[in-house]
């Protein structure tokens, strides 16, 4: 296993974009040949890339629900793998709405759910060597998530830090190792203070200001297609004033927006 691992490091450093091709790291966590350590290093990636989520959205309860979970079962072999499916199957667009490395970090988390629910799916039908840009956002691995999240970026647009991918990816290799010698002992601990949810999901408050950069991006999206939409159908109407409510819900923010006319 350190031989193997000393020979994906100079990959690592020869490749132009500082990436890890898929093909290495499914034959890598293929010699684990154990299901649950290998979703024990995809935990390790999305407690790594917590950080960056934790700094825009703190004490966030669906993340930190997530991590509890995946804990319990991973390593006290308490809950229901079912219950992962439920998380993807619930948040998985929550976490996709959200841009950048927050964004990418979150997705880590429903990458992670998906891989406890299915058993850990390193491979897909008519698998041939493909890397990961050959595959759908939603079949992605936690490492590669986890990997964009740190380094800023996807490799294959072009996007983010090469040497912090390097870094990624050296310290995820090391972690194999690690893991695979001992499975039982988590790498990264984590101080969660898991919030009391509700009772009443309407009496829910939350401070937050609206003024990150991932939210602003989201309002100004749907800002910008809905006027697109009415000029293409109301060339003739000049529209005075968009008004955007949102609120709160348990999946995400929910946004209806609101037209006034200049009459």
């Amino acid at each position: 296993m350190k031989e193997k691992i000393k020979k994906l490091k100079k990959i690592v450093r020869k490749s132009k974009s500082g990436h890890l091709p898929l093909k290495y790291r499914v034959k890598l966590l293929g010699t684990i040949g154990n299901v649950n350590t290998i979703n024990k290093i995809f935990f390790e990636c999305l407690k790594k890339v917590f950080p960056i989520w934790n700094t825009e959205y703190p004490n966030n309860s669906v993340m930190l629900e997530i991590i509890s979970k995946a804990d319990a079962y991973l390593y006290r072999q308490t809950g229901n793998k079912n219950e992962f499916e439920s998380f993807f199957n619930e948040y998985v667009n929550y976490f996709e709405s959200i841009e950048g490395s927050v964004g990418l970090s979150g997705m880590s988390a429903t990458a992670l759910c998906a891989s406890i629910a299915y058993g850990a799916a390193l491979t897909v039908d008519d698998y041939d060597g493909e890397d990961d840009n050959a595959f759908d956002w939603d079949m992605w691995n936690t490492d590669f998530y986890a990997s964009m999240a740190y380094s800023g970026g996807n490799p294959f647009i072009k996007e983010g830090d090469i040497n912090k991918r390097v870094e990624f990816w050296d310290w995820y290799l090391e972690t194999v190792l690690t893991i695979a010698t001992n499975p039982d002992q988590p790498l990264i601990s984590l101080d969660l203070e898991q919030p009391v949810p509700s009772e009443n999901v309407s009496e829910d408050k939350r401070k937050q200001s609206i003024n990150t950069e991932s939210i602003l991006a989201g309002l100004k999206k749907v800002a910008d297609l809905s006027i697109e939409d009415l000029i293409n159908q109301n060339g003739d109407i000049r529209w005075e004033k968009i008004e955007v409510e949102s609120c709160c819900i348990p999946s995400g923010l929910s946004i209806m927006t609101n037209f006034y006319i200049n009459n």
